[in-house]
């Protein structure tokens, strides 16, 4: 991935690194490496599990319960495929942090940021759930 083209290249370098380091250490099973992946990135703990995925933001003020959990795993949906076509692989002129910094400070639409995502995620559960419960052989967890 092209770095600081908005195509989350710190989150899956940090995902990568993170899983890497745990597996040379022999600690993938005895750690969370979505948490310590946060601890780089924060959209790094995402980026551990494969398949549906939610970042749960925590309630610790210091940030360490936030963390990602694996809803699906990306078995789940075999025939699922992505594309990524980099039209401009140039590095953003405007970072993530900075962009979003600007955007909390300059609009009023982020006061309803929080209900949205969390509206949002529903929705996103519900239709993957629908989605399975058409398959045959499907079972609810």
């Amino acid at each position: 991935m092209p770095t600081a083209a908005g195509l989350a290249s710190s989150a899956s370098g940090m995902a990568c690194i993170t899983f890497a380091l745990c597996t040379a250490l022999g600690i993938t099973e005895s750690v969370d490496m979505s948490q310590l992946a946060r601890l780089g990135s924060g959209s790094a703990c995402r980026s551990i599990h494969g398949g549906l995925v939610q970042w749960e933001a925590g309630k610790e003020e210091d940030g360490s319960d936030s963390l990602a959990k694996q809803i699906y795993p990306a078995s789940t949906w075999p025939e699922l495929k992505f594309i990524v076509l980099v039209v401009d692989g140039e590095k953003k002129k405007v970072g993530s942090t900075e962009g979003m910094q600007r955007s909390m400070a300059t609009s009023e639409y982020m006061l309803l940021r929080p209900k949205q995502c969390k509206d949002r995620i529903q929705e996103v559960c519900w239709a993957f759930q629908v989605s399975l419960s058409q398959r045959p052989g499907f079972y609810s967890f």
